[in-house]
């Protein structure tokens, strides 16, 4: 049997002081059969010198230094575009993997012949230092799933389990087949901090098999200045969320009904979020200058999702009409 090569794109910025940790763990794998592409996005210090001296070392790593800074989202997508192996996977330039990742993912995918698997994060702090668990593993709990197993679903049971929580996933937990990922066509660039996001729901609308490994092969490193800390600093991760979830629940509206119907409550709760924040921002409460998703034009849900009772409610006003307890 062949072994698959595995793409592992690197984006970085800036990572001088955390890139050579990232790489490290690359070289640490178990599995063996791997291209790495680095990819510095114009950085202003010496981050591109240490991706060359693992190019130099190791043959399977590839820099590729960009004159021009286009930010995370659009840099991610002419960097994947350089992969050739048969399944993709991501490790931005400060965070780490663990050394089973890669090895872990790729017989859990082979073994139930599916196109995607997503494995365990480890949040920790700025030293990368573990400080607890990915927060969509309370999601995963309160469905009875123990992420300390691994599981095979369909991608649509994924997907309600994803409206309980944030993100079921970390950006960095993915291996997908590059067949499937050039047809979902890369990350979309009008989002920042939430492109991840849009991506994993993209991946479970078509509801195709995804498993999940509770090997946790992510350490995902918390910082101030990040990305995600920028996004939270200026309020715009609240807002970019709300229309992602938003547009994904108006797409599988027209292909799978029955799933949005039973997440109306989540529906009616992003609706407000979106309405909420652009109504501060046309108070001046808010600033989105320059964010691609304060332009984004989302329709309001269907009547029958804007009007849906819940059982709770429907009760509450029995005993209200009626004066029983």
């Amino acid at each position: 049997m062949t072994v698959p090569l595995i793409s592992v794109m690197v984006p970085t910025f800036n990572d001088a002081e955390r890139l050579t940790y990232a790489l490290q763990s690359l070289q640490s794998q178990t599995f063996t059969n791997y291209e790495v592409l680095v990819g510095d996005d114009c950085s202003t210090n010496n981050t591109a010198a240490i991706a060359e001296d693992f190019c130099r070392s190791d043959s399977r790593f590839r820099l590729f230094a960009y004159p021009q800074n286009v930010g995370m989202t659009r840099h991610w997508n002419r960097l994947w575009k350089e992969a050739k192996g048969r399944f993709l996977c991501k490790l931005d330039g400060d965070d780490a993997y663990q050394p089973e990742m890669l090895e872990r993912l790729l017989n859990l995918v082979e073994a139930h012949k599916a196109e995607i698997g997503f494995c365990r994060t480890i949040d920790c702090d700025a030293n990368l230092l573990p400080v607890s668990s990915y927060y969509g593993e309370r999601a995963m709990l309160r469905h009875q799933i123990e992420p300390l197993q691994d599981a095979v679903r369909n991608g649509h049971d994924w997907y309600r389990i994803s409206f309980d929580g944030y993100q079921l996933w970390h950006s960095n937990a993915f291996m997908i087949s590059l067949e499937k990922f050039r047809k979902l066509g890369g990350w979309d660039q009008r989002w920042g901090c939430s492109a991840d996001t849009d991506f994993i729901l993209r991946i479970l609308e078509d509801g195709s098999e995804v498993c999940f490994s509770s090997y946790p092969g992510v350490l995902y490193r918390r910082r101030k200045g990040s990305v995600f800390d920028t996004f939270r600093q200026k309020s715009w991760h609240r807002l970019e969320s709300a229309a992602v979830h938003l547009l994904s629940l108006q797409r599988m509206w027209r292909v799978k009904p029955d799933v949005c119907r039973s997440l109306c409550s989540h529906w009616r709760r992003y609706w407000s979020i979106w309405q909420s924040e652009i109504a501060a921002a046309a108070k001046g409460d808010r600033e989105f200058e320059g964010l691609e998703a304060a332009g984004v034009v989302i329709e309001q849900p269907p009547l029958s999702i804007r009007s849906r009772i819940s059982p709770a409610s429907i009760l509450s006003q029995i005993r209200s009409r009626t004066g029983r307890k």
